[in-house]
């Protein structure tokens, strides 16, 4: 078992749309071997806390993305969470359920949306 990495990520959440007003933003990029997950709280902010975790150690994107949360610095004096998020995926996403091509995850996003409390889930 790999140990997960945190890193910084000098990359500009670039122009973080108005209908994402609700921040602090998570993002994440899931692929079939690593979830990289990051935090962004002002628009056209740094992507910050960015996170590698394995995929295969979750049972979805929910539980990686709440593994994530749980290890952000000072989490437990934040007031909330995130209240919105936007996963990139790699499989095509049509509808509400997702089945990811290169790994075992089978979610629907209405329900990884309120695992994690949020107001709004995109999906790319």
């Amino acid at each position: 078992m790999s140990a997960p990495t945190t890193r910084a990520m000098p990359v500009q959440a670039a122009g973080v749309p108005a209908s994402f007003a609700g921040l602090p933003l998570l993002v994440a990029d899931i692929g079939g071997t690593n979830a990289r997950f990051g935090w962004v709280d002002e628009a056209g902010g740094e992507v910050r806390h960015v996170r590698c975790l394995p995929v295969a150690e979750f049972a979805g994107p929910a539980e990686a993305a709440a593994a994530y949360l749980d290890g952000l610095p000072g989490h437990e004096a934040r007031p909330a969470g995130p209240r919105q998020a936007a996963f990139a995926l790699a499989t095509p996403v049509g509808g509400d359920e997702v089945r990811m091509t290169n790994s075992h995850w089978r979610f629907r996003r209405a329900d990884a949306q309120a695992a994690l409390g949020l107001e709004r889930l995109v999906l790319l």
